[in-house]
Protein backbone atom coordinates (compact mmCIF):
# COMPACT_ATOMS: atom_id res chain seq x y z
CA UNK A 1 0.00 0.00 0.00
CA UNK A 2 1.23 3.30 -0.81
CA UNK A 3 0.61 6.18 1.85
CA UNK A 4 0.28 10.11 0.28
CA UNK A 5 2.64 12.55 2.29
CA UNK A 6 0.18 15.01 4.23
CA UNK A 7 2.58 17.38 6.21
CA UNK A 8 0.40 19.65 8.10
CA UNK A 9 2.76 22.19 9.28
CA UNK A 10 6.85 22.59 9.85
CA UNK A 11 9.07 24.42 12.35
CA UNK A 12 12.12 26.49 11.39
CA UNK A 13 14.12 28.74 11.74
CA UNK A 14 13.14 31.72 8.42
CA UNK A 15 15.31 31.02 6.51
CA UNK A 16 14.07 31.25 3.20
CA UNK A 17 16.23 28.51 1.85
CA UNK A 18 14.25 25.91 4.21
CA UNK A 19 10.98 27.21 2.86
CA UNK A 20 12.04 27.32 -0.93
CA UNK A 21 13.08 23.88 -0.79
CA UNK A 22 9.35 22.66 1.05
CA UNK A 23 7.82 24.47 -1.21
CA UNK A 24 8.70 22.39 -3.41
CA UNK A 25 7.40 18.98 -2.16
CA UNK A 26 4.28 17.42 -2.76
CA UNK A 27 2.04 17.78 0.20
CA UNK A 28 3.47 21.04 1.77
CA UNK A 29 0.90 23.45 -0.45
CA UNK A 30 -1.47 24.16 2.43
CA UNK A 31 0.76 23.44 5.81
CA UNK A 32 1.58 26.17 8.12
CA UNK A 33 5.15 27.24 7.68
CA UNK A 34 6.18 28.03 11.66
CA UNK A 35 9.06 29.72 13.10
CA UNK A 36 10.72 28.28 15.70
CA UNK A 37 10.65 30.54 18.74
CA UNK A 38 13.50 29.87 19.63
CA UNK A 39 15.36 31.11 17.23
CA UNK A 40 13.23 34.07 17.17
CA UNK A 41 14.66 35.13 20.91
CA UNK A 42 18.09 34.35 19.66
CA UNK A 43 18.28 36.98 16.88
CA UNK A 44 16.41 39.67 18.48
CA UNK A 45 18.57 38.96 21.39
CA UNK A 46 21.82 39.69 19.14
CA UNK A 47 19.97 42.67 17.97
CA UNK A 48 19.02 44.59 21.01
CA UNK A 49 21.99 43.53 23.25
CA UNK A 50 22.97 47.13 23.32
CA UNK A 51 19.82 48.32 24.76
CA UNK A 52 18.95 49.69 28.57
CA UNK A 53 17.32 46.75 30.42
CA UNK A 54 13.78 48.27 30.82
CA UNK A 55 13.79 48.69 26.57
CA UNK A 56 14.91 45.19 26.02
CA UNK A 57 12.32 44.29 28.47
CA UNK A 58 9.59 46.14 27.05
CA UNK A 59 10.64 44.10 23.67
CA UNK A 60 10.49 40.88 24.98
CA UNK A 61 7.11 41.23 26.81
CA UNK A 62 5.77 42.86 22.97
CA UNK A 63 6.86 39.37 21.60
CA UNK A 64 5.74 37.21 24.60
CA UNK A 65 2.62 39.02 23.85
CA UNK A 66 2.47 38.44 20.80
CA UNK A 67 3.51 34.12 20.92
CA UNK A 68 0.95 33.65 23.23
CA UNK A 69 -1.93 35.52 21.44
CA UNK A 70 -4.89 32.58 21.66
CA UNK A 71 -6.27 33.56 18.14
CA UNK A 72 -5.06 35.25 14.97
CA UNK A 73 -7.73 37.75 15.56
CA UNK A 74 -5.75 38.50 18.77
CA UNK A 75 -2.55 38.39 17.16
CA UNK A 76 -3.51 40.78 14.98
CA UNK A 77 -4.19 43.28 17.44
CA UNK A 78 -1.43 42.61 19.60
CA UNK A 79 0.83 42.77 17.21
CA UNK A 80 -0.69 46.67 16.23
CA UNK A 81 -0.13 47.31 19.62
CA UNK A 82 3.62 46.14 20.11
CA UNK A 83 4.74 47.65 16.55
CA UNK A 84 3.02 50.83 17.68
CA UNK A 85 4.71 51.16 21.47
CA UNK A 86 7.83 50.02 19.57
CA UNK A 87 7.90 52.64 16.77
CA UNK A 88 7.34 55.31 19.24
CA UNK A 89 10.44 54.87 21.25
CA UNK A 90 13.30 56.48 18.60
CA UNK A 91 15.68 53.41 19.97
CA UNK A 92 13.24 50.82 19.06
CA UNK A 93 12.63 52.24 15.31
CA UNK A 94 14.98 50.44 13.32
CA UNK A 95 14.20 47.40 15.50
CA UNK A 96 10.58 47.26 14.94
CA UNK A 97 11.41 47.66 11.24
CA UNK A 98 13.65 44.86 11.44
CA UNK A 99 11.32 42.54 13.15
CA UNK A 100 8.23 43.12 10.84
CA UNK A 101 10.27 42.13 8.12
CA UNK A 102 12.11 39.38 9.46
CA UNK A 103 9.34 37.90 11.65
CA UNK A 104 6.00 38.43 10.82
Amino acid sequence: MKATLRIDAVMGDAEAAQLNGLVKIAGFGNSKYLMCFFHVLYNVRKRIRHLPDLTRAVVYRGILDMHYSLSEEELKSVWSRVMNEWRRDSRLRDFADYFYSQWL
